[in-house]
Parts: C-alpha cells; sequence; structure tokens
C-alpha cells in the first residue's frame, strides 16, 4: 500500500474519477507530437494531463489579470 491510499479516503472525487476513467487514450491521441529519439525524454502526457485536470477541479489554474 503506498502513502497516497494510506491518505486518501476511498470515497474521494480523485480516486472516483481515476476508477470510471482510462487515461491511456492520451498517449495514442498525442503520440504524433512527440519524438522518440531526439532530445530529452519527455513528460508522461497523461501525468501532465491528470495536473490540468486536478489543477481545473481545486481551482490552481486561475488565469492572472
Amino acid at each position: 500500500m503506498g502513502v497516497d491510499r494510506a491518505l486518501v479516503p476511498e470515497n474521494h472525487l480523485l480516486r472516483k474519477v481515476g476508477q470510471v476513467v482510462d487515461f491511456s487514450f492520451i498517449r495514442d491521441r498525442v503520440k504524433h507530437l512527440y519524438s522518440e529519439d531526439n532530445g530529452r525524454p519527455a513528460l508522461d502526457p497523461v501525468v501532465l494531463f491528470k495536473l490540468l485536470l486536478l489543477g481545473y477541479l481545486y481551482g490552481f489554474a486561475r488565469s492572472v489579470s
């Protein structure tokens, strides 16, 4: 059992999203945007999408005007 599982309640919104949504489709959708043999390895696009979703759900990504 990881630390996240011990700290996040079973009925938490993010657990529910993780159980219902299969984010693996994102890799296929953006594969053409990533180079396999040039430069440093890219961050996982699924992780980037989840961070954006987290920001949206919890208001982290507010625009600054």
